[in-house]
């Protein structure tokens, strides 16, 4: 028997502005509260870490992250929007742990081995939407017709840790 690995809580926080939100298949967004509150039930539950997931398009709001990771006792990893490696160093200096990709992996793969050398791999999380076998970009709106297995492997040795 191998060795038993420990099990790590780290729930998924995806919110438009200030508001968290649920969606089905990337659609149907409904609001299900406040992201802050969200943050604070998470802390008092102790989770291991948390993943803010801001899926409105926009640039990253480092104030609204700035906030949120003040009142956190616990890695964070912030994503969304996310384009270049001045946002990456923004997030970072304002509370983020690590900071996650998604559409900027497949559109500028290039930005994994620049975040990775100058922030370290450990920073770098691409999260990869899939459905019907390929991954998804653009809020779940682009198909890329690539295998989320072989877009994951490709992230792996451009950097992502």
């Amino acid at each position: 028997m191998g060795p038993v690995l420990a099990r790590r809580i780290i729930p998924v926080v995806l919110y438009r502005g200030h508001q968290a939100v649920k969606g089905v298949a990337f659609n149907s967004w409904r609001s299900v509260g406040n992201v802050r509150q969200a943050v604070r039930v998470y802390q008092a539950r102790q989770v291991d870490e948390l993943i803010l997931l801001d899926i409105s398009g926009n640039s990253p709001d480092v104030c609204l992250v700035s906030n949120l990771c003040s009142e956190m006792f616990m890695p964070v990893t912030v994503g969304g929007g996310v384009k270049t490696i001045d946002q990456f160093r923004q997030l970072i200096a304002n509370g983020a742990d690590k900071v996650a990709i998604n559409t900027a992996a497949v559109v500028k793969p290039d930005l994994i081995t620049e975040a990775a050398q100058k922030f370290g791999r450990q920073a770098v999380v691409v999260s990869i939407d899939a459905r019907n076998g390929t991954a998804w970009t653009r809020s779940g709106t682009h198909d890329t017709g690539i295998s989320p297995v072989d877009l994951a492997r490709q992230c792996e040795r451009l950097g992502a840790g």
